[in-house]
């Protein structure tokens, strides 16, 4: 079946569990949206010598539907990315990106969240802001789904189960796919008796990763609060361990204790935006054919200088490293940095440019080579909300 079918048949049975009725229509949102994107890159690649540089036009044009009641929330959304190089046809591509969200509250105590969606990529960088791992120019197909449930037992505490699953195929045969399990537990309490403003939260969870060279299984668990210190900063921890054990289909089992840890600050007010994340985690080196210790610092800044006029900046530092404990077919080692000034006016709600330049280093400390991309772009968004 054609995936557009896919996606309009997935439509049409989430949108059978809505109740019917006027608050269902009243909720009903369906906005179209185009997105044209001028970029120049000067390492396409990111190689170390005789770098490719181009300039890339991508058109996205998009499609979002939105329903909303008092219990239902649903979101659908798709795009096509129109690829197009100036000096490098070869590369040409259009990409394609589905999504479906779908909450249902069942009671005020109890409601159900589920996540889908299918993601057909090609650009080497389409990994760098989340992973700081580079990709080839080949086409990969993401497949990827999440249903759960949330319970509250009262105003702040709660329990919340899902299971996640994420299939990864590569049309480059040296690049390994890979199948993801994962089963997660979530208790949050009410810790205001010990500090003010404090929610407890312990995290436990179970994935199971099929590669093919090696298969992964890991149990993590970690406990952690989340502090409201003021109306402005938010403070969030999370610290604990992760037992590995890596099947190599050539060698033998491996086992590995490490510990985990995630940090959040947040600042907002009238004007400003702040979002600092530290991490540090065992994660899947995509394409690599197994796993790799990631620790990564990312941020977020945004500024507003006026009612539509906007300065941002994001910045990030991944290192990923992975072990001979629970390791992946590729061996990895690399330090990415990242850095995005950027600028963004809004016209109305529905039409905004943005202008960025965007500034990345990878080294590569087993190769002891290092590559560096400077990529400068601008793009116009619009959006018509046709039920507004």
């Amino acid at each position: 079946m054609p995936l557009f079918l896919r996606v309009l048949t997935v439509f049409a049975c989430l949108m059978s569990l809505a109740p019917p009725g006027g608050a269902g229509a009243e909720g009903f949102d369906l906005v179209p949206n185009i997105t044209l994107r001028e970029e120049y890159n000067d390492n396409i690649f990111f190689s170390v010598q005789d770098q490719d540089s181009d300039i890339i036009t991508t058109v996205s044009p998009g499609l979002n539907i939105l329903e909303r009641t008092e219990r239902l929330n649903l979101a659908l959304t798709g795009r096509l990315d129109g690829i197009y190089y100036a000096d490098l046809p070869e590369l040409d591509a259009v990409d394609q990106h589905y999504r479906g969200h779908l909450g249902y509250q069942f009671t005020e105590r109890l409601g159900l969240l589920s996540d889908a969606g299918y993601i057909e990529d090609s650009r080497p960088d389409r990994d760098v802001f989340e992973t700081g791992l580079v990709q080839s120019a080949q086409t990969r197909k993401r497949r990827f789904f999440l249903v759960g449930g949330d319970y509250r037992s009262g105003d702040n505490t709660s329990n919340n189960l899902f299971y996640r699953y994420e299939q990864s195929d590569y049309a480059d045969q040296q690049l390994a796919d890979s199948r993801v399990h994962a089963v997660d537990f979530q208790h949050t309490w009410d810790a205001r008796r010990f500090f003010e403003e404090t929610l407890g939260h312990l995290d436990l969870g179970y994935a199971n990763a099929d590669f093919s060279t090696s298969q992964v299984e890991s149990v993590s668990g970690t406990i952690g609060a989340a502090w409201n210190a003021t109306e402005l900063w938010r403070l969030k921890v999370d610290l604990g361990a992760r037992y590995t054990v890596t099947d190599f289909l050539t060698a033998d089992t491996t086992r590995d204790l490490s510990g985990v840890g995630k940090a959040t600050i947040e600042y907002r007010d009238v004007y400003t935006s702040v979002n600092l994340v530290f991490l540090h985690d065992l994660r899947e080196a995509r394409g690599r054919g197994g796993t790799a210790y990631r620790t990564e610092l990312t941020g977020w800044a945004g500024y507003r200088l006026s009612e539509k006029f906007r300065l941002t900046l994001s910045a990030g530092y991944f290192l990923n490293r992975s072990r001979q404990e629970t390791g992946s077919i590729v061996e990895v080692d690399t330090q990415t940095l990242r850095v995005r000034p950027g600028l963004r006016y809004e016209f109305t709600e529905d039409l905004a440019a943005e202008a960025a330049y965007n500034y990345t280093r990878v080294r590569d400390d087993i190769a002891r080579t290092s590559a560096t991309q400077n990529l400068v772009f601008g793009q116009l968004y619009w959006q018509w909300p046709m039920f507004d």
